[in-house]
């Protein structure tokens, strides 16, 4: 907040001194045109002194608002540094729910994954395609069974039941077009949000689990699901196919590779590639299956 307010003077500041500055340079061009001997030139010179008094009081106050600005910072990025090294005590967004999370190892730093780590991670490919069969026929067959997982509580005051007609195009294929381009225009960017998104998720709610209880892991798994209530209400199949049918997998599949490794940060960073490729190619197939009626009904 202070940082802001420094940021917020310094503009109002400038926008001042800019002003008193253009001032100052119409009085200079008003005393090259006027004589010596004129009796206004005393005026404009004192107008003129008048107006540097301001400007050198703007420029104290400007730097001053600039240096305080510059200590916020960095005040900001030592403490983003040590959030950083003691992730178990900077976990979001839900702080209240924090307190109760299993502990962290106690040497662990904030994972940051890059395509080189990345690459060194195994890849669990029959995996990520089961997971992506279930979350689909999830995401599809569940709103057959119950109009209230086809549209939460729209749902609820219209009974009936609607299957999206993809035939007929819509916003969903122009939204469906666009994600298939970003994944394969933009590969590397969408590699690193989804490893980036996976990453935080799994440091803030499976890495350590191999010494929680079994209570602990299921308050974990409650608390990883809250953030993404507000699907429920409204997009409950998605929410399921999304959000709570990885978890499991990803909390045996850390549990399963640290048994074998014995290493949290290659754990999580299996669980990492596991979950973040899982949503690339989710959102993919998901796409690719929402264009393909619309497609055929084109070629037939």
């Amino acid at each position: 907040m202070r940082l802001l307010q420094d940021l917020i003077a310094y503009v109002r500041l400038s926008a001042q001194r800019r002003k008193l500055i253009e001032q100052e340079n119409r009085l200079n061009t008003e005393l090259e045109h006027l004589e010596d001997t004129d009796p206004r030139r005393i005026l404009v010179i004192q107008e003129r002194e008048l107006v540097q008094q301001k400007l050198n009081t703007i420029f104290e106050e400007s730097d001053r608002h600039l240096d305080q600005a510059e200590r916020d910072m960095a005040e900001i990025e030592e403490d983003k540094s040590w959030r950083d090294q003691h992730p178990d005590l900077y976990r979001r967004p839900l702080s209240f729910m924090n307190k109760r999370l299993g502990p962290i190892p106690q040497n662990a730093v904030k994972l940051r994954p890059t395509k080189e780590q990345m690459r060194d991670v195994e890849t669990h490919s029959a995996l990520i395609v089961c997971m992506c069969i279930t979350s689909y026929l999830a995401l599809h067959g569940l709103p057959v069974i119950s109009p209230w997982l086809a549209g939460g509580l729209n749902a609820l005051w219209n009974s009936e039941i609607r299957i999206p007609d993809y035939t007929q195009f819509g916003l969903v294929h122009v939204i469906s077009a666009i994600c298939i381009l970003m994944i394969f225009a933009f590969s590397g960017l969408v590699d690193r949000l989804f490893y980036g998104m996976a990453a935080d998720r799994e440091q803030r709610f499976t890495m350590g689990s191999e010494n929680w209880t079994w209570p602990e892991r299921a308050y974990s798994y409650f608390a990883s699901v809250v953030p993404w209530v507000m699907w429920l209400l409204f997009f409950p199949s998605l929410f399921i196919a999304w959000v709570c049918l990885p978890v499991p997998i990803l909390s045996k599949l850390y549990l399963d590779t640290f048994k074998r490794t014995e290493d949290y940060e290659y754990a999580t960073l299996t669980t990492t590639k596991l979950y973040g490729q899982f949503m690339k190619y989710f959102l993919l197939t998901t796409s690719v299956f929402t264009l393909l009626p619309w497609i055929m009904t084109l070629v037939f």
